[in-house]
């Protein structure tokens, strides 16, 4: 089984990546299962594995058991509003992951709620990546709120939504008051000059 086989061969490494590989919900599991007490994985690619919304709720389980991994990549695995419900509710307990890429998901408003409560308890991640999903100004605005008392994060890109120029403003008085975040990324939302500034 190529992927299993590949899984294998980077146990040691501090870079696991299986991106690519459609991995679906089974392999994800199977994997999953031999992370907990791994100590070497630092950094964990599933970046278009395909791993779904159930292989994601493997993902979380491991996460719960894992202290090692820091730098977790889920970029274009339609994990859905349950596969975000699930990491959220880790990363909110006990996490050790600093990065956290959820591009590409077809992640809408929902999924920005259940981000917004993670986010105000959460105070391991310090870059976000939320770009190319389907957030548009309610889930924009949430985000926002939770934000204002997150001095963890100093990175999020929401580039390549669907963000109009009212939840750009939420996002920018957002700003006036959090001195903790140094990079917001709002490319390609459709925003005119006045709400990109």
């Amino acid at each position: 089984m190529r992927p299993v086989s590949q899984f294998m061969r980077q146990t040691k490494s501090p870079y696991l990546s299986l991106k690519y590989l459609s991995l679906g919900c089974k392999n994800t599991v199977a994997i999953t299962r031999s992370l907990p007490s791994n100590t070497h994985v630092e950094r964990l690619d599933l970046s278009d594995a395909d791993i779904a919304s159930d292989g994601m709720l493997g993902l979380s389980h491991m996460l719960t058991e894992n202290y090692f991994i820091t730098d977790l990549n889920l970029r274009n695995n339609r994990i859905g509003d349950v596969g975000v419900g699930a990491l959220c509710g880790v990363l909110s307990d006990h996490s050790y992951v600093k990065r956290l890429n959820l591009s590409g998901n077809g992640l809408g408003n929902k999924a920005a709620e259940r981000i917004s409560e993670m986010l105000q308890q959460n105070y391991t991640l310090s870059a976000l990546n939320l770009s190319n999903n389907h957030t548009t100004c309610p889930g924009a605005k949430t985000l926002a709120s939770a934000l204002v008392g997150n001095d963890t994060l100093s990175e999020v890109d929401l580039s390549s939504n669907r963000i109009s120029r009212r939840g750009s403003e939420s996002l920018g008085r957002m700003l006036a008051v959090n001195s903790g975040l140094l990079s917001l990324n709002l490319r390609s939302n459709g925003l005119d000059a006045t709400g990109a500034a």
